[in-house]
């Protein structure tokens, strides 16, 4: 009999995909699979006990959610992200977030405000906790707030495609930058406060700013040869010149 993987939550409903989805999904976030981690069919069946088929469903679906991986003869494991991939997703953030707060500085309602103010208020519990995980947890939870105050479906869903990623990353900024703590919620307050008063270009500003200043820390936590003369985030977003 197997012992039981503390942190691991089974499947409320053996036998559905998509519960078995969300509890490897938050066993990752969770720390109980690090990434590189094989993620075996079996023992995952077992822990969960379901049969093997939801756990083959559930490790596709991940896979095309960008949390897993898989190799030949080896199965699948929990994703490494290069310094490449953290580019091309931070630079596709950059440019929803744009958009998303343009949006939500002229769309968002009461109610919109109010719960990005009541996320802002988690944050700073969190912060008195010194609990970085829940933190970075509700900092994704923030900016999943921007994106249902712009009230634009289509945009939404393309944020969904790279949330685990992101959230992914996150997860070990908070974990190699012990400033993350100290700078979070005074970060978020004022994307709140331009967001409230309805100034665009403020906004606009200050996400390409947020987005920049978490790549150029989740860079430092590569070494120093997988980041030897890769691109700013400034080099990849600042406009092309024009052709002569």
């Amino acid at each position: 009999m197997t012992t039981a993987m503390p942190g691991f939550r089974p499947a409320k409903r053996a036998g559905l995909s998509e519960e078995v989805v969300e509890s490897i999904r938050q066993a990752i976030f969770d720390g109980v699979f690090k990434v590189g981690d094989r993620l075996g069919e079996a023992e995952i069946a077992h822990q969960l006990d379901v049969s093997r088929g939801p756990v083959r469903e559930a490790l596709v679906l991940l896979r095309q959610e960008g949390l897993v991986s898989t190799e030949l003869h080896r199965g699948a494991s929990v994703v490494k992200l290069s310094v490449s991939d953290l580019l091309e997703l931070t630079t596709l953030r950059t440019t929803l977030e744009t958009f998303a707060i343009e949006r939500a500085a002229t769309h968002a309602t009461a109610e919109d405000l109010a719960q990005l103010e009541s996320v802002i208020r988690e944050m700073e519990a969190a912060v008195a906790a010194n609990d970085e995980h829940r933190l970075t947890q509700l900092d994704i939870k923030f900016h999943d707030g921007i994106y249902q105050a712009a009230k634009h479906d289509r945009l939404t869903n393309a944020w969904n495609t790279i949330r685990s990623q992101m959230l992914l990353f996150l997860l070990t900024r908070a974990a190699a930058n012990r400033d993350y703590l100290t700078i979070a919620v005074a970060e978020h307050t004022q994307l709140l406060e331009y967001i409230r008063s309805g100034d665009v270009a403020k906004a606009v500003a200050e996400i390409r700013a947020h987005a920049s200043g978490a790549y150029d820390r989740l860079v430092l936590t590569y070494p120093i040869a997988d980041r030897a003369n890769f691109p700013t985030l400034t080099d990849e977003t600042a406009p092309s010149s024009p052709a002569q």
